[in-house]
């Protein structure tokens, strides 16, 4: 994690070759923990000039774009991302959460599923998924979503409240008592 050592080697592969992608791109990822975050999307665009489909810049350029709030500009870059590597599951996850901050829900649950079916242990998608469902009064389908998301004192707090709008009070009282006993701090 010596990411300034890293920087300093990176740019000097590219003194020498400044066409190598490799070196671009691990410039960039090594800005990028340093903190540095416009340098960092400039050499992801620098490399993304030159290789438009390059999965990964996409992927980090939107995340970049998205932590500015910049989500349009994030969405693109993670569409970009997942059409180049229809596998790589954290660019379906991240396109669904920059659509959902535009109030694109429809598409954010089309992509979270996506990101689910291509990596099953991504159970972050059900539950973002059961978030938009609630939203919506389609609490069945949340509870569903909720199902496939694992357990946990957030998933019980929403499976809770998903409960009680639904009148259906002891099971209300066992999902808050589980969240309850998993983080009482936070519902309490």
């Amino acid at each position: 994690k010596d990411y300034a050592t890293a920087e300093a080697q990176f740019r000097k592969v590219l003194e020498k070759s400044p066409d190598n992608s490799d070196a671009r791109f691990f410039l960039a990822r090594s800005l990028d923990a340093e903190g540095k975050k416009d340098a960092a999307a400039a050499e992801y665009k620098r490399l993304l000039e030159k290789e438009p489909n390059h999965a990964r810049a996409n992927y980090y350029l939107g995340r970049l774009l998205y932590q500015a709030q910049k989500y349009a500009e994030a969405e693109r870059h993670f569409r970009k991302s997942a059409e180049a590597d229809s596998k790589f599951a954290p660019a379906h996850y991240s396109l669904g959460l920059a659509q959902e901050k535009q109030g694109k829900n429809s598409e954010a649950l089309a992509a979270y599923r996506k990101s689910s079916e291509v990596d099953s242990n991504l159970t972050q998608a059900h539950y973002n998924s059961a978030l938009l469902y609630k939203k919506t009064k389609k609490y069945d389908e949340a509870l569903a979503e909720l199902a496939r998301a694992g357990s946990g004192g957030d998933v019980e707090y929403q499976r809770g409240e998903i409960y009680l709008k639904q009148k259906k009070y002891n099971e209300a009282k066992d999902a808050f008592t589980k969240a309850l006993a998993e983080k009482s701090q936070n519902y309490e």
